[in-house]
């Protein structure tokens, strides 16, 4: 009995062992599938909050805040 069960036990090990191998290759591709999915949400993510905190003009003027002006200038305007 001993000799029939021993290749039978191997050849189970190793059709698990394939299995197991090629399970961990599909969740490193998987893995790999999200986590550039996940970084160009962030992506995006970031894009999308720079274009909202850039304030545009509808006629294509530059919008500069009001602090930003230099000292000079104000000086003159107050004169």
């Amino acid at each position: 009995m001993a000799r029939i069960a021993r290749p039978a036990s191997k050849r189970a090990i190793r059709a698990g062992l394939r299995i197991y191998e090629q399970a961990c290759q599909t969740f490193a591709e998987w893995s790999e599938t999200a986590s550039d999915l996940m970084a160009e949400v962030q992506s995006e993510i970031e894009q999308e909050q720079q274009n909202a905190a850039a304030p545009e003009s509808k006629d294509g003027d530059q919008v500069v805040p009001f602090d930003s002006r230099p000292a000079a200038d104000e000086r003159r305007m107050h004169a």
